[in-house]
């Protein structure tokens, strides 16, 4: 068969891409109105080879054809009469290379089926993110790293003081409110920091109270923080500096602190929390999957499954109490995922389980291999006594009581079909978060909470550092999820939510915060307005707020609202 060579341009490489000529084509115009900065450009992704099979870096750039209308345009030969899906992405343009900063996220990708005829066509998409409604999602992390950088307290020494609050800023722009440096004498002086990359691989912005670097890999991480006193009518004034080293943050999740170092001198200390952020490479984590899902009104939500043990009749987390809350047409599931000692993710709520009764030793979950907890044979201590009060007991025995082989239907992964059975009525253990998955009707949608302990309780518990957590549970997600399932990720750990928004975007991040004083020591989990804050920074799908906050001000309901959160 004789073949033709078709070539596009993106970014600086150039993508060679060949067909049969036999194929029947049309020229087709894409346009779309996107506003952008003069360092944005609008691209174009789709299904075809031609428009990159859902590869970003194959992205296909658009043209600004008329920037007082924010008009782009791009035209493309496409073979007719064959279903073509894509999307729009924003990308921002850097000096060394480019990086997708938001794409459309709409319920169904884009469509069209260009006509076999000789007439070129036309396709007007009108706005990016769609019409009448703008559905965008910013990007996650696809080969970068991605370093959270979060100023804490300041200690100065004598000569300085910091009892103002000061506005900080970076690149004279104002980020954040912190208890600033102040020269003793002048009280009225705005304190800034400005964080200055030493290497040109980096990418920096601001999200609320941080600074994010990218970069390809962490040996990139260097630079300079500078502390800078603007006086009104003079020049800015840099009263001290401190050096990063990438080497600093190799624990990826930590705190330190610095000297601020003014002319060889020491003035004083600021304290550091950083976040380093991997990507999560996935065959599943591509912009063909990636759907904006709105959390639709939910009548029921089983908690733990059909609840939890002291206050039903079935052990809580359980595959048998799942199977209960389907079986009373439960919509959703809510339940808690942590790992063992050997990286499995497993259905458990509590950190720690009993290993021996008679001398009341309790093991952390983190300790435990799979083997270890499968033989454990936990059982809750009332789950024998079963309450006669129960009149729905003899029906679900009746309904649960199968052969264990035998198949009601078949559910699908993105790869494997996957055999949903019926259980015999013992079948109360602990699952794993895959046997979840794959035993659970697919009608159920799942709550997914991610357990992580707070930064005191790490040590103790034996967790795993937070990516390599965090990348084990959703390795599961994209493995055995099927893809019709309803899906929610949640937890009550803030750099958990943000990780998860960061690493993949098929699936909402929803925050769990109680608004008050609580075990994880972070303003972030401290109030509603903090919770806001950080929901908003991060493209977080909502909040799930403790009944009692919202009931003492029923004022936040519409705040969160406000804030474009569920």
């Amino acid at each position: 068969t004789a073949y033709e060579i078709s070539a596009c341009l993106v970014g600086s490489e150039m993508c060679i891409r060949d067909r049969p000529s036999s194929m029947a084509t049309v020229q087709t115009r894409f346009t779309i109105i996107c506003s952008t900065t003069a360092d944005q450009t609008v691209a174009l992704l789709g299904n075809l080879p031609e428009l990159g099979e859902w590869e970003p870096s194959r992205a296909v750039p658009l043209t600004l054809v008329s920037p007082d209308s924010h008009t782009w345009q791009c035209s493309i030969d496409l073979p007719t009469n064959k279903t073509i899906e894509y999307k729009y992405l924003l990308i921002q343009q850097f000096k060394h290379r480019n990086r997708i900063i938001q794409w459309e996220s709409s319920f169904a990708n884009r469509r069209v089926v260009p006509p076999n005829t000789a007439i070129a066509n036309a396709i007007d998409d009108g706005k990016f993110g769609g019409s009448p409604t703008n559905v965008t999602t910013r990007s996650w992390i696809q080969n970068d790293f991605e370093l959270r950088i979060h100023v804490g307290s300041w200690s100065i020494q004598p000569g300085f003081s910091n009892n103002g609050i000061h506005e900080i800023s970076f690149s004279e722009i104002p980020i954040r409110y912190l208890p600033g440096i102040v020269l003793r004498e002048k009280v009225n002086e705005q304190c800034y920091l400005a964080l200055k990359p030493i290497s040109s691989e980096v990418l920096l912005h601001t999200e609320n109270l941080d600074f994010i670097l990218n970069a390809p890999s962490m040996d990139h991480f260097h630079f300079e923080l500078q502390v800078i006193v603007k006086v009104p009518s003079a020049n800015p004034v840099v009263i001290g500096s401190l050096l990063m080293i990438p080497a600093e943050f190799k624990d990826l999740n930590g705190s330190i602190t610095r000297p601020i170092i003014r002319e060889n001198s020491y003035i004083g200390d600021i304290q550091i929390e950083y976040l380093v952020i991997s990507p999560f490479i996935h065959k599943n984590n591509n912009l063909n999957v990636m759907k904006s899902i709105v959390w639709s009104e939910i009548s029921a939500i089983g908690h733990r499954g059909y609840g939890a043990s002291h206050r039903t009749f079935v052990v809580e987390n359980t595959l048998l109490s799942f199977m209960s809350a389907y079986k009373l047409g439960i919509q959703y599931v809510e339940f808690d995922v942590q790992l063992t000692s050997d990286k499995v993710p497993v259905i458990y709520h509590n950190w720690k389980v009993c290993t021996e009764k008679k001398n009341q030793i309790f093991t952390p979950i983190g300790s435990l291999t799979l083997k270890q907890f499968k033989n454990l044979n936990v059982r809750n201590e009332n789950h024998s006594k079963l309450s006669e009060d129960y009149h729905s007991w003899d029906h679900l025995k009746e309904s649960f009581t199968v052969f264990d082989d035998e198949i009601i239907s078949y559910g699908k992964t993105d790869t494997n079909p996957i055999p949903i059975r019926k259980w015999n009525i013992s079948d109360n253990s602990f699952p794993t978060f895959k046997e979840l998955c794959t035993r659970i009707p697919v009608n159920v949608g799942f709550n997914v909470e991610i357990k992580y302990p707070p930064k005191n309780q790490e040590r103790e518990l034996n967790t795993a550092e937070k990516n390599v957590y965090v990348d084990a549970i959703l390795k599961v997600l994209f493995d055995f999820s099927n893809k019709n399932r309803p899906i929610v990720i949640s937890s009550f750990d803030p750099d958990v939510c943000v990780m998860c928004c960061k690493k993949q975007a098929k699936y909402p991040v929803f925050f769990l915060t109680k608004g008050r004083e609580n075990s994880y020591n972070d303003y972030r989990t401290e109030s509603i307005e903090e919770a806001i804050k950080l929901a908003s920074s991060v493209s977080l799908r909502g909040l799930v707020v403790e009944a009692r906050v919202i009931l003492q001000d029923f004022s936040l309901i519409q705040k969160i609202k406000n804030a474009g959160l569920y």
